[in-house]
């Protein structure tokens, strides 16, 4: 997958090429940090938002955002090389809140499992009639680790309502997702663009001092390192739970 970044009139479009479900594998991962890393060097003068998008469809005929880390590439890791890949993942995902420019999601399909939490870094989710939402790792007998965990046992609004969701892998609705405070504006597609320009219009009336702060205000609440610790810690106890059932077969 290639992620394509259109810059133009103070925002960055970064649009996710992949109409595959759990396909987002290490080296896109990379790709979104050099991103990251382009826009921020270009905040203010260039750029005070960041888009993140996709128009993908899958072979299936449904949309997706982005539906899931690239499971099939980690087979064959050691448990030690996934936690570290998972530390980095998650360091890159967590720089989107860290950035000074405002991440916007426009969710236009399936935000699964790394989709979910690419929302849960952003400033701002938009979400059409077509998004869906969900934490399936269950699946793989895993569990989220690129903040999901964190948020759901750290500064969800709802705690229980969001560990059940990953516990049970079930997906949920834009508005169950708006309720959890994951979707922030519920609205048709063809209207990202006016929302999008709504934002822009009220980040150009603060300074970029005022934005900065914004952020800091809201993020410094919130002890990451002490949820994303304790998230990589229960992601070891899965992957030595599961290599332990593995080996009883």
């Amino acid at each position: 997958m290639t992620i394509s970044c259109n810059i133009e009139h103070g925002i960055a479009t970064c649009s996710f090429d992949c109409g595959k479900v759990n396909a987002f594998t290490r080296s896109d991962i990379q790709e979104l940090e050099t991103l990251i890393q382009k826009t921020d060097s270009l905040f203010p003068q260039t750029v005070r938002m960041m888009i993140l998008e996709s128009s993908k469809i899958s072979p299936k005929g449904f949309p997706i955002f982005c539906a899931g880390a690239d499971q099939k590439e980690r087979v064959g890791w050691s448990n030690q090389k996934i936690l570290d890949h998972l530390k980095y993942q998650r360091a890159v995902i967590h720089r989107l809140r860290e950035s000074p420019v405002c991440v916007v999601s426009c969710v236009n399909g399936l935000a699964l499992g790394l989709g979910t939490e690419l929302c849960l870094a952003s400033d701002f989710v938009m979400a059409s009639e077509d998004s869906s939402f969900g934490f399936p790792e269950k699946t793989w007998g895993i569990i989220p680790g690129a903040g999901g965990y964190a948020w759901a046992h750290g500064w969800a609004p709802h705690p229980e309502k969001a560990q059940e969701y990953i516990e049970s892998g079930k997906w949920f609705t834009r508005e169950e997702a708006q309720w959890l405070g994951i979707v922030d504006i519920i609205c048709d597609a063809d209207d990202f663009n006016t929302e999008i320009q709504y934002l822009l219009d009220v980040l150009c009336a603060m300074t970029p001092e005022e934005q900065l702060l914004r952020k800091k205000t809201h993020h410094e609440k919130i002890d990451y390192k002490f949820y994303f610790d304790e998230e990589q810690n229960a992601y070891e106890q899965k992957l030595i739970a599961k290599k332990s059932n593995q080996n009883l077969v």
